[in-house]
């Protein structure tokens, strides 16, 4: 609790004290007023430590009140005003416990708006993202200069068993997985490449200038980065990636959609968290440790050193 709250939350019910003390015998029920005071305690505790605060501020405004008036009682030799005592404390708590639950309100929207902030820019984040016509075209273009031999590499991720989390999540969480998703491939797409919805499940990124080992070393930062944030439901996020490269083989750019599309469909059967290239000698030549490689002929082959 900050300091000047503290110290009037302190004085008020000292000051309360003092006024009641030194008014005169004859000064009438409404000298009780007085007590009032003990509202700023009650107040201020709430406003910084919530239903723990409520409850100190009562203490400290009713403590006073009931030792104040019976010792003032004693000392005049009159009867204490049960009436006006009970109206005073009856004040004090009602007060502590509306502020109480105001403040706890505020607490949970507080943390609703903290919770919501990050799906809010996850979800702005998705709708910003190109759809399938723009990704065709840029695809078209990066394809025509990947044939005067600049590397290119195309990779669609999706999140593993999506199905099944629409099933038992429902639509509106997934959603929210989509946007955490387009902010972890945001945030490892360089400038120079393009990222955007394929469909309603599944991204594509165009990586100019990549060969096989770039993309895949790209797709595994991406799985990486969406394991490092929580998920909408319990456990991680976890996402499959399907990688082709041009070669000269492909004829056209559909081609290279094709094969990856295939890729993706093997990169499914491994489970979370899986990426495959589709490709044959020359991505085994290129390939790295570890890399999962979907041969022409259907056959899934995993590369065990590097070349």
């Amino acid at each position: 609790m900050p300091s000047i709250p503290f110290v009037l939350s302190i004085l008020a019910p000292l000051v309360a004290i003092v006024a009641r003390v030194a008014a005169p015998p004859g000064a009438g029920a409404s000298i009780n007023l007085v007590w009032l005071l003990g509202l700023i305690p009650v107040f201020l505790a709430t406003r910084f430590l919530g239903w723990k605060g409520a409850l100190y501020g009562l203490l400290w405004a009713a403590i006073p009140v009931l030792i104040t008036t019976f010792a003032i009682g004693l000392r005049d030799g009159i009867p204490v005003d049960m009436t006006a005592l009970g109206a005073v404390v009856v004040t004090l708590a009602a007060a502590a416990l509306g502020a109480g639950i105001i403040s706890e309100g505020w607490k949970r929207e507080l943390a609703d708006r903290d919770r919501a902030a990050p799906d809010h820019v996850a979800r702005e984040q998705l709708g910003l993202l190109p759809g399938p016509e723009v990704l065709e075209f840029f695809l078209a273009k990066l394809f025509a200069g990947a044939r005067r031999n600049s590397p290119l590499s195309v990779v669609l991720v999706e999140i593993s068993d999506l199905a099944d989390h629409v099933e038992v999540n429902g639509p509106g969480v997934v959603n929210s997985a989509l946007g955490e998703t387009a902010l972890a491939l945001s945030s490892v797409t360089r400038a120079m490449n393009v990222l955007g919805r394929y469909d309603d499940e599944t991204f594509l990124v165009l990586l100019q200038g990549e060969d096989v080992a770039g993309a895949y070393s790209f797709a595994h930062r991406v799985l990486e980065e969406i394991e490092s944030k929580p998920a909408p439901w319990e456990g991680r996020i976890h996402l499959n990636a399907g990688i082709a490269a041009y070669d000269e083989e492909v004829t056209e750019s559909g081609e290279l959609l094709r094969r990856a599309g295939k890729a993706l469909e093997a990169a499914r059967s491994l489970g979370g968290s899986a990426a495959v290239v589709y490709g044959g000698s020359h991505e085994q030549a290129l390939g790295i440790s570890g890399m999962f490689i979907l041969l022409p002929d259907g056959q899934l082959k995993e590369v065990h050193r590097t070349v």
